[in-house]
C-alpha cells in the first residue's frame, strides 16, 4: 500500500472506515486494482484505554477476518468473545437467554474495539498488493460509461471503472448521486461509555429494556470491564452526559437494574442521535453505496457493521475473479448484488425497528402480552436456535467467504 495518487483504478473506493478497508481486501484478493481516497490515512494506534466505539462482531464477520488475514493482526488480549446473551424487560417478567453451548458453538460472536480492528484492516492492507491509499478527499464525481472520473481537493483525478460509496450514513457520494433515502430520525439518543463493573461479565452480553430504549453492557477483554449503550431519549441522555460522576454511576447502575452490581465510568462519555436510513438504490450505473452510506439500523442487536461487512463480500462475490469483461459490463453482477442485500438489510432495519417500538408502549395488557411472548420463545428451542444461528450469519444469504 502506498500514498500516491495514480490516476487509474479498476475500483475507487470513497471512505476508509471499516467497510471500505474490508471491501478493498477483498477485491484486491480477486485481482481488481483498488484506489481508497480518504483524507485519514494514517495506521492508528491503539489508545491505552479502551476504545469508547466497539462493535459484536458476528461468527460470519470473523470467519470473514480470519480468512482475509485481518484477526491475524489484531490484538487478541483486547478481544472479548461472548457465550451467551440475556435480554430482559424491564416493564414485565419477559426475559430471554442465548447460549452458545445450546448450539454446540465456541461463541456466539465478539466484542472488538474500533481502533484494534482499523489498525489489523491496515495492517493487512499493507501486505496486499493492487491497493493504493489516497491520502485526499473526493470533492465531485463524473459518472459517465464507461469511466467514472472522481476530482480530488488538491487537484488531482482519479479514473475507474467503478466507485464504492463507503463514506458513512451522511454520504457524499450518495448524494452526488442524488439517491433518495428513507429516513426516520429516533426521538432517541445512544449514550456510550465504558465502565468498570463490581461483578464479573462472565462473557455474557446484557440488554435490559426501558420505556425510553435499551441498555447493553458488553463484555470487555478484561473480567469486569464493560462498554455501555443506553439509548434513551435526548433529554434523559443529556442529562446523563452532564452528570456528576458519581450521581452517573448511580443512575446507570440502577438503569441496568443492578446485573453486574455497581459501576465506575471509565471513560468519557459520548451522545449519538439514532437513526434509520434506507437508501432507495444501491447501485445506480457504475456506482455502489455500501454499509451505513446505503443503510443504518438502530444499534439494538448490534447488527449495523455486520451488515455492511456483508455487503462487501457480497459484492466481490459477485463480480468474481477480475475480468475485462466484468468491468465493461457489470450490469448483471451489480443487479445480482443489490438483489442479494437488499432484502437481508431490508430484514434487519424492520426487526430492529419494530423491535424498539415494541418495548417502548406502556400500555398495561400490552407489556403483559410483551412479557407472555418472551417466556413462550424463550422455551421454544427450535426457533430460538434458528434466530440464534441466523443472527450469526449461519443461515441466510450468506456470502461465501463469512460463509461455515
Amino acid at each position: 500500500m502506498n500514498s500516491t495518487t495514480s490516476n487509474s483504478a479498476d475500483i475507487a473506493i470513497v471512505g476508509a472506515g471499516i467497510v471500505g478497508l474490508c471491501a478493498s481486501l477483498l477485491l484486491a484478493r480477486a485481482g481488481f486494482k483498488i484506489s481508497i481516497i480518504d483524507p485519514l490515512s494514517a495506521v492508528p494506534s491503539l489508545p491505552e484505554a479502551y476504545d469508547l466505539r466497539t462493535y459484536a462482531l458476528t461468527p460470519a464477520s470473523l470467519r470473514m477476518f480470519k480468512r482475509l488475514n485481518v484477526v491475524a493482526e489484531l490484538e487478541k488480549h483486547r478481544i472479548c468473545e461472548f457465550h451467551g446473551m440475556q435480554v430482559w424487560d424491564a416493564s414485565s417478567k419477559g426475559a430471554i437467554e442465548f447460549s452458545a453451548l445450546a448450539l454446540g458453538r465456541d461463541c456466539l460472536g465478539a466484542i472488538v474495539e474500533h481502533a484494534n480492528l482499523i489498525r489489523a484492516l491496515h495492517l493487512a492492507i499493507g501486505q496486499c498488493e493492487g491497493i493504493r491509499l489516497v491520502s485526499d478527499r473526493v470533492i465531485d464525481i463524473a459518472f459517465t460509461d464507461p469511466m467514472n472520473i472522481l476530482n480530488l481537493e488538491r487537484g488531482a483525478r482519479i479514473h475507474a471503472d467503478l466507485v464504492l460509496g463507503c463514506d458513512g450514513a451522511n454520504s457524499p457520494v450518495r448524494q452526488l448521486l442524488g439517491v433518495d433515502t428513507q429516513r426516520l430520525e429516533y426521538v432517541q439518543h445512544a449514550l456510550v461509555c465504558n465502565v468498570n463493573v463490581e461483578h464479573p461479565h462472565t462473557h455474557i452480553a446484557r440488554q435490559r429494556f426501558l420505556p425510553n430504549g435499551p441498555i447493553a453492557f458488553l463484555p470487555l477483554a478484561d473480567t469486569n470491564s464493560c462498554a455501555v449503550v443506553w439509548s434513551t431519549s435526548p433529554e434523559q441522555a443529556r442529562f446523563a452526559h452532564d452528570a456528576p460522576i458519581e450521581s452517573f454511576e448511580a443512575m446507570l447502575a440502577s438503569a441496568f437494574d443492578y446485573r453486574l452490581g455497581n459501576v465506575r465510568l471509565a471513560s468519557e462519555r459520548m451522545v449519538i442521535p439514532l437513526q434509520k436510513l434506507h437508501s432507495a438504490r444501491y447501485v445506480i450505473n457504475r456506482a455502489i453505496l455500501l454499509g451505513d452510506a446505503a443503510h443504518v439500523v438502530h444499534p439494538l442487536a448490534g447488527q449495523g457493521l455486520n451488515l455492511g461487512l456483508m455487503d462487501a463480500a457480497a459484492l466481490a462475490q459477485c463480480l468474481g475473479p477480475h475480468e475485462k469483461l466484468t468491468l465493461q459490463f457489470p450490469g448483471a453482477a451489480l443487479r445480482q448484488f443489490e438483489r442479494m442485500r437488499r432484502g437481508e438489510n431490508f430484514a434487519m432495519l424492520s426487526f430492529t425497528d419494530q423491535i424498539n417500538k415494541l418495548f417502548r408502549l406502556e400500555h398495561r395488557f400490552i407489556k403483559e402480552m410483551r412479557g407472555t411472548g418472551m417466556c413462550a420463545f424463550d422455551r421454544f428451542i427450535p426457533l430460538k436456535h434458528w434466530i440464534m444461528l441466523r443472527a450469526m450469519g449461519d443461515y441466510g444469504d450468506v456470502p461465501s467467504i463469512a460463509s461455515r
